[in-house]
């Protein structure tokens, strides 16, 4: 296999036009698959096709000229190979926005360090189209949605303050106030294993505002009864309190440990959301369907209620046919 151990059964796919590679994971569940890409490279040939050798290595056949067609059956063209030679150096597993605003990234080792001084400063870049090392694109298909990717707006936010948490495994970024749900680009200058002499790698990763916030709430002191917690709700009154809260790219724990690879971060989430004596769960996530009238299904082993943000929906879980518990809501705006 190419790549770290934890890559295995990812398929590699190439993005002839804009010379790109990205490594995707598909994970099955129930109702389909889910799956999440992650950019790993940009070249300046048309990418045709990859393959990777018995070795690890892993081949990428290109072709001369701008796209789509290059220069034709008789131009020229190059296999290159690309070999992962350093197993010890610390690789992003994944990226998201926690809304603090902070902005977090998991790696499978830890970092040194020196990263957060390296960080603090540099520019994300965000906009509807925009993407990870979108510095190094030189192929650009001549076709009026391209033009159309490249005139729209694009933003820069600025790193405040960097630092290292989860055993120096995520690094987490502090930001300006992110102002749209857009995707957001962001290069790490410095990236190198803990106590490394050298320079370190430059990485470039991008992110969306997808996922859901999971928290882990336990009611206040005196509100473990339902007649003091009714009586509390009704004189305003908060009955619970947070423990925990973190984010997923998955409302369910199984199928978003796929993504997290060997993180820290992911272990420490597991751990806590694993032990529920006493606590209960709470997911927030604001759905965007590309068209309205979606009936929107919950379901969940035990009961749950849901909650709309400006209190005006609120219902509670039924038992289904299969024994599980279930909500349909209506969303038409």
């Amino acid at each position: 296999m190419f790549g770290p151990k934890w890559w295995e059964g990812d398929a590699f796919v190439a993005g002839e036009s804009r010379g790109k590679i990205w490594r995707v994971r598909l994970v099955k569940t129930p109702h389909g698959y889910v799956g999440r890409e992650f950019l790993i490279a940009r070249l300046s040939m048309l990418t045709l096709d990859l393959a990777i050798s018995p070795k690890g290595d892993l081949y990428v056949c290109c072709h001369s000229g701008l796209p789509d067609w290059g220069t034709g059956p008789t131009g020229e063209g190059r296999i290159f190979k690309i070999s992962y030679t350093d197993p010890k150096a610390p690789q992003p597993v994944i990226a998201w926005d926690d809304g603090q605003p902070e902005a977090r990234v998991a790696f499978d080792k830890p970092l040194d360090p020196s990263v957060t001084n390296a960080v603090v400063g540099q520019q994300i870049e965000f906009g509807e189209y925009v993407r990870a090392a979108d510095r190094y694109e030189v192929l650009k298909p001549p076709y009026q949605a391209v033009k159309q990717q490249e005139a729209a707006p694009r933003g820069r936010l600025t790193i405040l303050s960097a630092k290292l948490d989860d055993d120096n495994q995520t690094l987490v970024l502090t930001t300006d106030r992110r102002p749209q749900a857009l995707t957001y680009a962001l290069t790490i200058p410095g990236v190198k294993t803990k106590g490394s002499k050298s320079g370190g790698e430059t990485i470039d990763l991008d992110y969306d505002q997808s996922g859901v916030a999971m928290g882990l709430t336990k009611n206040k002191l005196f509100m473990d009864s339902k007649l003091v917690r009714d009586f509390a709700r009704e004189a305003g009154m908060d009955t619970w309190e947070y423990i925990w809260i973190g984010w997923l790219p998955y409302a369910g724990v199984e199928f978003a440990k796929p993504f997290f690879g060997p993180s820290k971060y992911f272990a420490e989430a597991e751990r806590k959301l694993g032990n529920r004596t006493g606590s209960h769960f709470r997911i927030i996530t604001r759905p965007n369907f590309p068209y309205p009238d979606v009936t929107l299904r919950v379901k969940s082993t035990s009961p749950f209620g849901l909650v709309s943000a400006a209190g005006r929906l609120a219902m509670n879980s039924v038992t289904g046919q299969d024994g599980k518990q279930f909500a349909d809501v209506v969303l038409n705006e």
